[in-house]
């Protein structure tokens, strides 16, 4: 996650994690025919979009979040 910390010591958050526990990303990854168990995409993954996980390209994709 990355954060925006400025000096009077507020903070902003620039993005969200993508997990295979965010209901979007579940419901994405469920449509694709994927399945999470133990919180990752077929058991595997702890993430819901990444690069260069071959096995698991159908359900994890590397698009950011717009």
């Amino acid at each position: 996650m990355a954060t925006l910390v400025r000096k009077d010591s507020s903070w902003t958050k620039l993005n969200e994690e993508h997990t295979p526990n965010r209901p979007d990303e579940q419901m994405r990854i469920q449509n694709s025919k994927g399945i999470i168990f133990n919180n990752r995409v077929e058991g595997q993954l702890s993430v819901s979009r990444a690069f260069g996980n071959l096995k698991l390209k159908e359900f994890v994709i590397a698009e950011p979040e717009g």
